[in-house]
């Protein structure tokens, strides 16, 4: 199975579909049917293995870990966490939470291999509960 990529001119805009087919003609045909268009109108590229095979692999674990995220707030103090940025994937630093900070107005939490390492967070932000 080949996944393609392709570009459909039509009188409303252009819009762009990714599919997957055997060949390139079986991918256009299928195009054709679900967009009821014309062959003319549209432009097909092949997605290389090695790319799409990254992409769905980042995509996967991103929807794992926010699935398995839970907010800050919802966490114990003492428990170990890894803050998500926002692309969805965690940090490699292990925090342990100290607790909220009413001077910064945020949950305070430690780096487990560096004490001199603080982060605070804002409430509602995403982590994930580590193992040590």
């Amino acid at each position: 199975m080949k996944h393609f990529t392709a570009k459909l001119s039509h009188d409303n805009g252009t819009i762009f579909i990714k599919t997957a087919a055997s060949t390139k003609k079986a991918a256009i045909n299928n195009i054709m049917l679900a967009e009821n268009c014309p062959e003319s109108a549209i432009e097909i590229k092949p997605i290389p293995k090695a790319l799409y095979s990254m992409n769905a692999k980042h995509l996967f674990n991103s929807i794992v870990e926010r699935v398995n995220s839970i907010k800050i707030q919802d966490v114990k103090k003492g428990e170990f966490v890894s803050v998500l940025r926002g692309n969805g994937e965690p940090m490699k630093k292990v925090f342990e939470v100290e607790g909220y900070c009413r001077t910064n107005k945020a949950y305070e939490l430690t780096n487990v291999e560096d004490i001199n390492d603080f982060k605070y967070l804002k409430k509602n932000k995403l982590v994930i509960i580590r193992d040590i």
